[in-house]
Order: C-alpha cells, then structure tokens, then sequence
C-alpha cells in the first residue's frame, strides 16, 4: 500500500497543517496534496468531531 493511502500517513499530515499556521489550501499547494483527499482523509480520521484513529 502507498504511504498516502495509510491512515497514519494522513493523520501526521492533518496534525502537521494545525501546527503550520497555514490554510488547508496553501498548506497542499506547498505540499503537492490535493486538497479534496486532505479532506477527505479529515473526515474520515476526524469525522464528526469525533477522532476515530486512536495512536
């Protein structure tokens, strides 16, 4: 499986984007992620306030 498809992949980059200060759009265009699997992958980690991946 490719790292971007791994939910702990995606959990790091959703924490690191909180910690940079940055949009969610500016933070993708620096970091050639799309913004719709950014999102995507903060609903599903995230959903509903609720956190769904316990680390």
């Amino acid at each position: 499986m490719h790292p971007s498809n791994k939910p702990q992949f995606w959990a790091e980059i959703i924490e690191q984007q909180s910690q940079s200060g940055l949009s969610i759009v500016a933070f993708c265009k620096a970091n050639q992620l799309t913004e719709h699997t950014f999102y995507y992958w903060r609903k599903k980690l995230y959903g509903g306030g609720q956190v769904l991946l316990f680390r």
